[in-house]
């Protein structure tokens, strides 16, 4: 007879400034003993990702940043964490305006979806956002990343998506797989 697993406890293997590792003790379908490593964030409440596209145009938004555990360039949607108690929604319009400088607004929030399951139980908020690019403030946008992050914007047709990912591969990036499954979708 199966039962429904239970997590018993769990105990901090080592903490970081952002990152802790956990080890999870629980009980599987079978009753038997189990554990399991996670890394869980410390002091925010998930992440957004947005999916933003310039209005008229339809252009999206993509961003491309070192990430030091790939050793390597990411091409990836802006994407950003969620303060303890904010908003998602302001989150999103904060992240966006800090990475790339355009000022949107959230069309469509979803709910909360599980980014890498196997490793961590951080949640993941798709924001659809639109920019309208005829306001001035969005015709000469102006990042203002924190320290350390070196972000480069890229705008694309939803039409060249799948192309330009391939040219970013080629030339040495990696690619989100957020960014790679919204590009399959469109083929």
């Amino acid at each position: 007879m199966r039962q429904k697993p239970f997590i018993k406890n769990s105990e901090s293997l080592h903490k970081g400034k952002w990152l802790e590792l956990k080890k999870i003790h629980f009980t599987d379908e079978k009753g038997h003993e189990r554990s399991w490593e996670s890394v869980e964030r410390l002091r925010c409440g998930g992440a957004v990702v947005m999916i933003a596209a310039l209005k008229p145009s339809g252009r999206l938004i993509l961003i491309r940043q070192f990430r030091p555990p790939m050793n390597s360039y990411l091409m990836e949607f802006p994407a950003g964490l969620i303060d303890d108690g904010e908003d998602p929604v302001l989150s999103a319009e904060r992240e966006l305006l800090e990475e790339t400088g355009y000022k949107g607004k959230v069309h469509r929030i979803f709910a909360p979806s599980c980014s890498s399951p196997g490793l961590t139980g951080e949640t993941v908020r798709f924001c659809l956002m639109h920019v309208d690019e005829n306001l001035a403030e969005n015709r000469s946008p102006s990042p203002a990343p924190e320290e350390g992050e070196h972000i480069e914007t890229f705008l694309v047709s939803p039409e060249r998506l799948s192309e330009f990912l391939n040219s970013r591969i080629e030339a040495g990036d990696s690619i989100d797989s957020k960014l790679l499954s919204y590009s399959i979708t469109l083929e």
